[in-house]
């Protein structure tokens, strides 16, 4: 009987591969994909089934602005043993889960190889899946377990009808939700090796005969030896193990693989307790170092005799999700910053509210965004957030209101005699406007107008903080403020103007004529409201006093003529501003006799002096009656 060559192991391939690089480094080649200017493919998107390669080692590169990448890994299925028909591998892990990943980073992916399966008649077990992970260096992020080689039953045996020789699965779930790493099962029925834990390999499965290997961190438990030749490697990392070896010797069965893993599985036994059948090989456990993934079983184990399946590594950008905003609510007129939280927020983000662009889109973390809100009608509208081509909706998350205006922009003071004219320009956002309010902090002035200036009424000397705030119909919106220099005085000329209106009046009514030092109470009307009027008088101009005006324009100011004002016509004047902003002078002509005749406070009588005229009426009077008289007694005589 001719015996066949023994099978390369993973580790002599393993190794044969290391001294193939060795030798390219000692000749000067490039052993690098940097080195050998190789282009990567992106990480988002990487699909392992795509890829040209037939090796399992593969890389992929994080591209810009990407942070996070949703990953399924899947570890390859354990190889079917020979005998019979239910000695088939166990199925691989899938692990789902989400990464954190840095742009620009290459990431190491090493894609599972199933496990060679049993032939023909020769009491093969299969071989233990090859894990798939997902690396960053040589520090594993995700391992998938490999599924555990299906058993064998030696030529001639006669196996008992409960024994079903299935390799074990690789890990799945075994504890709550947060849990890294998950063990794998072992083999079915007898002699069979005991699945991976999260900590430590699995045992090899008992033997009388033939026995298989236990299993050992990265890699899967031998399977049972062959006779007299060596046995194969269950599972060596992402390389699939090969099946046992042959057996050709009656009554003889070698175990199936150990799946390879985080740790791996126990290799089934051989020839185990007289049933001549070999044992069936345990899963290898699994790893999600986020222990927020799940995991699940892959449905890729050999079938009799079979292959078990190629593991596989699927990528891409996860899809964000979007779970509240920040405020809820703003103005139809849009312009409202808004902060939307949620996750996987990356370069290139997109927001719409209500279907139109939210601009001035910042991403400040991969769960925190902000942008400026569109215009919009009346009602909710929903937030879509799409970043690395997939997209995120919280309907009904913003709504709009019919607002306040916006902020008044570029407000301008320009001082003047009594006066500040206000100017500024319409807001850029927010509701639209009905009118505008300007107000000080300092008066009592106010201005209300549709226009974009309006002239305040202002106290000479005084400096104001000026306030121009928008109203709309929901109400008054955020003022805009300015400071202006101080207010000048209004003017005084050197003479009486002659085209003053003569409408300047005292409490008494209108007057002519004054004496010195007599107290008079002049009044006047329309100034510009809340503005400094100054009293003067002439010919040559005297300051009797000034007055800041009511709200109506209006002003009452007791007055002294001077002492010292020579007799004669002189002009009282009250110089002022105009509700415009001209200069504004309302004029009294008065007769001022000098002395002090008349007690302080009397005003002159406007009216005719009658005093000499009756005086000189009742002379007359009484010389007409002596006169007539004395003609009267001469007659007698």
């Amino acid at each position: 009987m001719t015996l066949l060559p023994p099978r390369r192991t993973g580790v002599a391939r393993a190794t044969a591969t290391l001294s193939l690089v060795a030798g390219l480094g000692t000749l000067g080649l490039a052993t690098s994909p940097a080195a050998l200017a190789v282009a990567n493919p992106t990480c988002v998107g990487f699909d392992s089934a795509t890829q040209s390669t037939t090796t399992g080692l593969m890389f992929c590169d994080v591209p810009a602005g990407v942070t996070a990448l949703s990953v399924i890994t899947t570890g390859a299925g354990g190889g079917g043993g020979s005998g019979i028909a239910t000695s088939t591998g166990g199925h691989g892990a899938v692990v789902t889960t989400t990464i954190t990943v840095t742009p620009g980073e290459t990431l190491n992916l090493e894609v599972g190889s199933g496990g060679g399966g049993g032939t023909g008649t020769n009491a093969q077990g299969g071989g233990g899946g090859g894990w798939s992970a997902v690396k960053r260096s040589s520090t594993p992020l995700v391992i998938a377990g490999g599924g555990g080689g299906g058993g064998s039953v030696a030529t001639g045996s006669s196996v008992p009808n409960s024994t079903v020789l299935a390799g074990g699965n690789a890990g799945t779930p075994v504890a709550a939700a947060g849990t890294p790493a998950s063990m794998g099962s072992g083999g079915d029925t007898v002699g069979s090796g005991g699945g991976a834990t999260a900590s430590a390999g699995g045992t090899a499965g008992p033997s009388t005969g033939q026995g298989g290997g236990p299993g050992a961190a990265g890699t899967g438990g031998n399977g049972g030896e062959p006779c007299s030749t060596g046995g194969s490697q269950g599972g060596n990392g992402w390389q699939g193990g090969n099946a046992a070896g042959s057996c050709y010797g009656t009554y003889a069965s070698t175990g199936g693989g150990g799946g390879a893993g985080l740790f791996g599985g126990g290799g089934g036994g051989g020839t185990y307790g007289g049933t001549m059948a070999g044992g069936s090989g345990g899963g290898g456990s699994s790893l999600d170092s986020t222990g927020q993934g799940t995991f699940t079983l892959a449905t890729n184990g050999g079938a009799f005799r079979a292959a078990g399946g190629r593991g596989r590594i699927v990528m891409a950008a996860p899809a964000p999700t979007v779970t509240s905003v920040a405020p809820a609510s703003g103005p139809t007129g849009g312009g409202t910053t808004i902060t939307v939280t949620g996750t996987h927020f990356g370069g290139g983000t997109t927001v719409t509210v209500g279907g139109q662009p939210c601009t001035a889109v910042v991403v400040s973390s991969a769960t925190s965004l902000t942008c400026t809100t569109p215009a919009g009608s009346v009602g909710t509208a929903d937030v879509r957030v799409t970043s690395a081509g997939q997209s995120a909706t919280l309907t009904g998350g913003y709504s709009y209101a019919v607002g306040l205006p916006g902020t008044p922009r570029s407000v301008t003071t320009a001082p003047g005699r009594s006066s500040l004219t206000v100017s500024w320009a319409p807001p850029a956002s927010g509701a639209p406007v009905i009118r505008y309010e300007v107000y000080t902090r300092q008066g009592s002035a106010v201005c209300s107008t549709t226009t974009t200036s309006c002239v305040l009424g202002a106290e000479a000397g005084t400096v104001y903080d000026v306030f121009v705030v928008a109203v709309g119909s929901a109400g008054r919106g955020t003022p805009a403020q300015a400071t202006t220099t101080k207010i000048a005085s209004p003017s005084v000329p050197t003479a009486a103007p002659a085209s003053a209106e003569l409408t300047l009046t005292t409490d008494k009514g209108r007057i002519t004529k004054a004496k010195a030092g007599q107290d008079i109470t002049v009044i006047g009307t329309g100034f510009l409201p809340y503005s400094t009027a100054t009293i003067v008088i002439y010919s040559s101009p005297t300051v009797l006093g000034t007055v800041v005006t009511d709200a109506q324009g209006n002003f009452t100011k007791p007055v002294t003529v001077p002492t010292g004002l020579a007799a004669g016509t002189h002009s009282l004047v009250a110089s002022g501003v105009a509700p415009d902003g001209s200069d504004r002078f309302l004029r009294m002509d008065v007769s001022v006799a000098g002395g002090s005749g008349r007690s302080a406070g009397s005003l002159a009588y406007t009216g005719a002096d009658l005093l000499l005229p009756l005086v000189l009426g009742t002379g007359g009077v009484v010389a007409g009656a002596l006169l007539f008289l004395v003609t009267r007694r001469r007659r007698e005589v």
